[in-house]
């Protein structure tokens, strides 16, 4: 508790000779430090309480004006009978700026649209005059007194409706607590009538690009066969086709989901298979074609057909497939096993002399030339030295004709491969 000492001046002991002069009244506070320095002057630190009963009464209207019609160029109005004037701005688009007197500017007190509303002390005002910035809006004028309190939009009183900014991080991450936010509070976007946007990266609002989002969704077509839109960069079409046929492909590579070789039925396992042609997935064995990719090692890897295959795709063909003896002093006689032909595989011939001085033995490719000869064994004196059979190899398909054997005297020929 502050105590308060008054020291009067006027004390007899202090009382001046010159009965004219005043001396100042000087009120002391408890500082509440210890002596010598308990009571100092009263000053903003060590402050003379005060006990008072303050009332303000509310705003009570008292009269209305006639609304106010702003427009751009600025428009005055007939302030209503009153201390206290509040304008309020009840249009729904734009705000007003308004100034007690003849004119205003939109540096004036703003009135936000949708009810925003400043209370006026007007003094010896009689007029007010508000301005927009753009288009028009209505001001209403009501006259009383007291203070004038509630709700409504921005400028004297808070707002409702106007378009508020926010600078761009002023909301702290966790501002809104969960549930803060009442349903309804925030407008539904899929009831806004913003056209879908023309292009995909035009400069529209959000309602606009996800709305030409979904268009682009709904384009793309999951019917087998169909043609992509232009404009969506799609590389190719996907098509998840459980129960029908393999997908046309008229339009570039589909993806379809197969089970091993076969279709999917609904209770299969997912397989992925890329499809480049229109006909069905080609299972077992035979020969590849452009559109018709197989599971197995197509057969006609090999050369020559019907021939097995071992790894790495070289055909092995058995040397004793097929053989032909040609007796001695033959001329150009033909290997076959029916007419002999081009493509025909020559393995080997053995050579069986029947004299030191054999004659000689040529096997050609259907014209007996050296460039054409597979086998040229001249003969003569001294070519063998004893009669034991000998064996060249060849290893070659023909391809002039049928594989063709001459022999001379005293040697004969046996040759083996696969002949036609």
């Amino acid at each position: 508790m502050i105590r308060i000492l008054v020291f009067l001046a006027a004390l007899f002991a202090l009382v001046p000779t010159n009965a004219h002069a005043q001396t100042p009244t000087i009120v002391y506070c408890n500082s509440g430090n210890p002596a010598p320095n308990t009571w100092v002057p009263c000053n903003s630190t060590y402050a003379l309480p005060v006990t008072a009963s303050v009332s303000i009464s509310g705003f009570t209207a008292a009269s209305t004006g006639t609304p106010i019609s702003v427009t751009t160029g600025g428009v005055t109005g007939t302030l209503p009978a009153g201390a206290v004037v509040v304008a309020t701005n009840v249009g729904a688009t734009n705000g007003a700026y308004c100034a007690l007197g003849a004119s205003a500017t939109t540096s004036s007190q703003y009135l936000s649209p949708g009810g925003g509303w400043f209370s006026f002390t007007v003094g010896s005002a009689t007029q007010l005059t508000c301005i927009t910035s753009t288009s028009t809006t209505t001001v209403n004028m009501t006259g009383g007194s007291g203070l004038a309190t509630g709700t409504g939009g921005g400028g004297g009183g808070g707002g409702s409706g106007g378009a508020v900014t926010i600078a761009s991080g002023a909301v702290a991450s966790g501002a809104y607590a969960s549930g803060s936010i009442a349903p309804g509070a925030i407008v539904d976007l899929g009831s806004q009538p913003d056209t879908a946007c023309a292009t995909d990266n035009g400069s529209c609002s959000v309602v606009a690009l996800i709305k030409r989002t979904n268009q682009n969704l709904t384009t793309l077509n999951t019917t087998a066969g169909s043609s992509i839109p232009a404009g969506n960069n799609l590389i190719g079409q996907v098509n998840l086709n459980i129960a029908a046929a393999v997908n046309s492909a008229t339009n570039g590579i589909y993806t379809n989901l197969l089970q091993g070789n076969a279709v999917l039925s609904a209770t299969n396992g997912t397989y992925v298979n890329l499809l480049v042609g229109n006909a069905a997935v080609a299972t077992g064995t035979g020969a590849q074609g452009a559109t018709v990719p197989r599971m197995t090692v197509a057969t006609d890897q090999a050369t020559n057909a019907g021939a097995a295959l071992v790894k790495g795709g070289v055909g092995v063909v058995s040397g004793g497939s097929f053989y032909q003896a040609v007796a001695a002093s033959q001329t150009a006689t033909v290997l076959q096993s029916s007419t002999g032909a081009t493509g025909d595989y020559l393995s080997h011939c053995t050579i069986y002399p029947t004299s030191t001085t054999p004659g000689v033995v040529t096997v050609f490719d259907n014209t007996n030339t050296a460039a054409n000869s597979a086998i040229l064994f001249p003969g003569g004196a001294s070519s063998v030295s004893n009669l034991v059979p000998f064996t060249v190899p060849v290893g070659a398909v023909s391809k002039n004709g049928a594989w063709e054997v001459t022999t001379g005297a005293n040697v004969s020929v046996v040759c083996y491969g696969k002949f036609s």
